[in-house]
């Protein structure tokens, strides 16, 4: 998308988005979450697989935006992963060699890169945001 960037002003949503990212970028040391805790031969099979894809760090949301709206901005629902990593959870795909493993293996994933009870801990969160969110 093309804009002009002495007239362009972001909308409140970009500015949030801008706003929680950083909290991210800063809490995770700009570094992705899943390369750390992967074996040696993981991470040889994963910089073979992801390729240059593997120096781009993103943003990912641990439970999907798409089923539960009200942890878009949620900074605990928010880690950095490599793109190809990323990628592939999204698709339910294993983050290292990109072979399908299903939504149940894919959270097996999630609470290996989160740990078992910070993931506990964000259920908890997402079930009261949820409660909240339909409130309106």
């Amino acid at each position: 998308m093309y804009y002009n960037p002495t007239t362009y002003k972001p909308s409140k949503k970009e500015l949030k988005w801008r706003e929680i990212t950083s909290i991210v970028y800063a809490r995770d040391n700009y570094v992705c979450r899943l390369f750390p805790i992967l074996s040696t031969s993981e991470k040889e099979q994963l910089q073979s697989n992801a390729q240059y894809l593997i120096n781009i760090i993103d943003p990912a949301h641990v439970i999907r935006v798409g089923s539960s709206p009200h942890m878009k901005y949620e900074v605990e629902n928010i880690v950095l992963l490599n793109r190809y990593s990323h990628s592939q959870l999204d698709e339910y795909r294993n983050p290292v060699n990109g072979k399908y493993i299903g939504k149940d293996k894919a959270f097996l994933f999630w609470e290996r890169i989160l740990g078992s009870e910070q993931l506990r801990k964000l259920t908890i969160i997402s079930k009261k945001l949820e409660v909240s969110y339909n409130d309106f």
